[in-house]
């Protein structure tokens, strides 16, 4: 197996963020996000038992956005609404118990995840990278893919050969696309800043909380607040994008008057329209008939840690033709296919 990547080292892109939330994304009617969360979620606690050291995920907060978001989260239990949580799993809690969790009092008070946190995420990729024992090509970007002879060919901006394989995923974000002839995905790219906060901010938290906007303070006092959501064609300034994140953290600890951004991290999400991802094998369509042994992963949006294992698992078990860990209607909801088109 050989990865190729444009960047210098494995995750540079959005994946390059030092620390990110995981969690699932829970609804009162069981919505096909909440159950891909919900099997993402469960997929990834599974694979980074492995890594230890660089996760906590002992349990993370979400604050409501409102009282109205509050008494309906409230409503779900009493009625059991999708089904009975699970406490090891979510559970309602107080201002006053989460400021017991997690070190400082929010606003309101919201969802506890158990067995949600954070991911030291570029280091976590390039772990997994190495104990893989893969074939890394860095510094190298893919102009093009065609099929030669039964084979896939990945070329250069000159149309030189960079790597011939049966069988190619293609997981680069936004120019996925690019790379896949004869169709097209409407894929988009939002830029997303995290204010970098200087020591002593957030002092007292402890690992993260979300909500409206959410807030990081890790266990190498890593500490981030954020994010902005910036379409390509309107960006903030670097001072909006600060007083946008500075506004989250006031809305979920009002008692914090004043913080200083010693920086950002920045990076481009790619989003599908449905906000779903998009992973699985390409079908044959329009001109892209001979599309055997091409396979796509992205618009993973804010949500990549949680569903980079269960795309993992979905396009391997289609790839060797094995059982999907995934219910049907849910493979089709992710499923290419759902938006290729003929090209014009």
């Amino acid at each position: 197996m050989q990865v190729i990547d444009a960047g210098p080292v494995g995750a540079s892109g959005a994946s390059a963020l030092r620390w990110g939330v995981v969690h699932a994304q829970p609804s009162g009617d069981d919505n096909q996000l909440f159950r891909l969360t919900r099997s993402g979620l469960e997929k990834l606690q599974e694979e980074l038992s492995s890594y230890p050291e660089l996760v906590r995920t002992s349990g993370l907060f979400q604050m409501a956005r409102d009282e109205g978001e509050l008494q309906k989260w409230q409503q779900w239990f009493a009625q059991s609404k999708p089904f009975a949580f699970p406490n090891d799993f979510l559970r309602l809690m107080s201002a006053e118990e989460a400021k017991s969790k997690i070190g400082l009092k929010p606003r309101l008070g919201g969802l506890w995840h158990e067995g949600a946190g954070i991911v030291a995420v570029a280091e976590w990729v390039r772990a997994r990278l190495n104990r893989s024992g893969t074939s890394l090509l860095l510094n190298t970007r893919v102009g093009s893919l065609s099929k030669h002879d039964q084979k896939w060919q990945a070329k250069d901006a000159f149309r030189q050969i960079i790597a011939e394989a049966d069988v190619v995923v293609v997981c680069c974000a936004a120019e996925t696309a690019n790379l896949l002839p004869g169709i097209e995905l409407p894929l988009t790219r939002w830029k997303g800043r995290l204010s970098l906060l200087c020591d002593g901010a957030l002092a007292d938290l402890k690992g993260a909380v979300t909500g409206p906007g959410y807030a990081i303070h890790s266990p190498d006092s890593w500490i981030g607040v954020g994010a902005t959501y910036e379409s390509s064609d309107k960006q903030m300034s670097p001072q909006e994008a600060h007083l946008k994140n500075l506004s989250h953290l006031k809305d979920l600890f009002p008692q914090l008057s004043h913080a200083d951004a010693a920086g950002f991290y920045e990076g481009f999400r790619c989003v599908a329209p449905d906000r779903l991802p998009v992973v699985g094998q390409v079908s044959a369509t329009g001109d892209f008939q001979n599309a055997s042994g091409i396979y796509v992963s992205c618009a993973m949006g804010s949500r990549g840690t949680v569903f980079n294992e269960l795309a993992a698992k979905v396009i391997a078990a289609q790839m060797f033709n094995e059982p999907i860990p995934l219910e049907a209607d849910l493979l089709r909801a992710i499923d290419p296919s759902r938006f290729l088109k003929k090209s014009r």
